[in-house]
């Protein structure tokens, strides 16, 4: 606590011994006051008042020092007492504040903490997502090549087997491969017929095959009247571009191309929906890349802040005990010169 100001707390007693002193020179000067000079100076009560004279103005001078010296250790004692509390109050304020810094951060941490475990799950997703997405769509572009591929073959092979009808028709193919069409009651007899005289290839026909038995019922009308137009004996079926076979083969040029053109629109909106899904998905994983990184950095600044703040916080609380300390020896210090300074004075 604080020291009571020493100089008050003696002050009250004052200085019995010097009172006592007065008193009795002032006794023996009434007492001595009508001899005369030459009595006194043969009186031996009159040496004795000198001495007591002399006395008391070297106990009044030593009490006035006595005292001096007191109220500066007093004073001093005062002024060191009010620098410590000063000190603790600062200190406890500073000790607070440190606390309150190293709880604002250790809640920083939990947050950013949580938000880096988050971004991080979300940047998995996310390329994982991107990945599987990669793999559908190079799926999708390896069935579009080969789907292209065989639809380009089937016309080239529908292209090359007009021509043949065209060049029978016109006399220019032989008279044996010309009876093989004619006896034909089908496209796939006549597919088969123009294998058989080397005019295409089996691999030709068998895509020739699948494209019309790819057409369903449609293509199964289409062959009924085929073989109408085949079976009339008369008929010149291969006359021009007329023939109900040549008919049939650009019928099914027109659906190749026709899927031909599906599957190409097909592949381009794929694309185009891969590549837009793709861009959002890196735009995203990059600002979640970068907010990692700030995350991260401002995790590793509220680290260093709380661990700062926990030294100085130990450094501090070290400190505020110390003077706590040095306050307490010295209010027992300054209460044992009081303690000494009045006994000093009673005797």
């Amino acid at each position: 606590g604080s020291s009571v100001p020493l100089a008050a707390a003696v002050a009250a007693r004052g200085h019995p011994p010097m009172k006592a002193l007065g008193v009795v020179c002032l006794a023996l000067s009434l007492a001595l006051a009508g001899a005369d000079a030459e009595e006194a100076a043969t009186n031996p009560l009159a040496k004795v008042l000198e001495l007591l004279s002399g006395l008391q103005q070297q106990v009044i001078s030593e009490g006035q020092a006595a005292q001096t010296t007191f109220n500066d250790i007093s004073s001093a004692c005062e002024d060191r007492s009010r620098e410590l509390h000063h000190e603790i109050k600062a200190g406890k304020a500073s000790i607070e504040e440190l606390k309150a810094l190293i709880n604002e951060q250790s809640a920083t941490i939990l947050a950013l903490s949580q938000k880096i475990e988050d971004l991080g799950g979300n940047i998995a997703d996310n390329e994982a997502e991107l990945k599987e997405g990669t793999e559908i769509r190079e799926h999708e572009a390896a069935t579009f090549g080969a789907e292209e591929k065989e639809l380009l073959e089937t016309l080239d092979a529908i292209k090359r087997a007009t021509a043949i009808l065209e060049r029978a028709a016109a006399g220019a193919a032989g008279a044996a491969s010309l009876a093989q069409l004619k006896g034909a009651r089908s496209l796939v007899q006549v597919f088969t017929a123009m294998v058989q005289a080397n005019a295409v290839s089996s691999a030709d026909v068998s895509r020739l095959t699948a494209l019309v038995q790819m057409d369903g019922a449609q293509e199964s009308d289409e062959d009924e009247a085929d073989e109408e137009a085949l079976g009339d004996p008369a008929g010149n079926v291969y006359e021009g571009k007329g023939g109900a076979v040549a008919d049939a083969l650009e019928n099914l040029s027109e659906k190749a191309e026709d899927q031909l053109e599906a599957a190409r629109k097909a592949e381009t909106n794929a694309l185009h929906n891969y590549q837009m899904k793709t861009q959002a998905l890196e735009a995203e994983m990059k600002q979640q890349n970068k907010d990692m990184t700030t995350s991260k950095q401002s995790l590793s600044t509220a680290q260093e802040k709380k661990a700062s703040a926990e030294g100085e916080l130990s450094v501090g609380t070290k400190d505020l005990e110390e003077v706590v300390k040095v306050l307490g020896d010295l209010h027992h210090d300054c209460m044992a010169k009081a303690a000494a300074f009045q006994e000093e004075t009673k005797s």
